[in-house]
């Protein structure tokens, strides 16, 4: 839905970062017209964390000439964690949701670009301010609360 609306909106690229099935899916409703505007990354095939290899920031800056997306919405929320210290900080009930899909957010996306969440985010999160700070993201107002 949200490719959709930035169709809509004048898109010229709509980037999905997801996996099997759910690209799949994507990639079978996808309006026919808009197929050449489509790229589907399938982050179980990318590298996460501090490496050398092509991860999933890498990826959204080398598909978009090397400044990253204008515009970048999360939606899928932080349930589930792709590192060990977000797993371990998760067991330990230092934090409920992870951030991780946000940072990679927040670090792909352009200098100046904008972000949202339309994920659900309850209770502890370690979001680092910092990466926030340096990049100057603006923010859309679509985050939900959790109740």
């Amino acid at each position: 839905m949200a490719g959709s609306y930035a169709l809509s909106a004048g898109a010229s690229k709509i980037i999905f970062v997801d996996t099997a099935p759910r690209l799949s899916f994507v990639a079978s409703r996808f309006p026919a017209e808009h197929k050449d505007k489509l790229v589907l990354v399938d982050f179980k095939t990318l590298s996460s964390g501090v490496t050398t290899k092509e991860t999933v920031v890498s990826k959204l800056k080398e598909l978009c000439d090397g400044r990253g997306p204008d515009v970048a919405i999360e939606c899928a929320a932080g349930e589930y964690a792709k590192g060990w210290m977000h797993w371990l900080e998760m067991s330990l009930g230092a934090e409920t949701d992870t951030s991780e899909i946000i940072n990679e957010m927040v670090e792909g996306v352009r200098n100046y670009g904008r972000c949202g969440i339309t994920g659900v985010y309850v209770g502890y999160v370690s979001f680092p301010r910092s990466l926030w700070l340096r990049k100057a993201a603006g923010w859309i107002a679509l985050m939900k609360r959790g109740c």
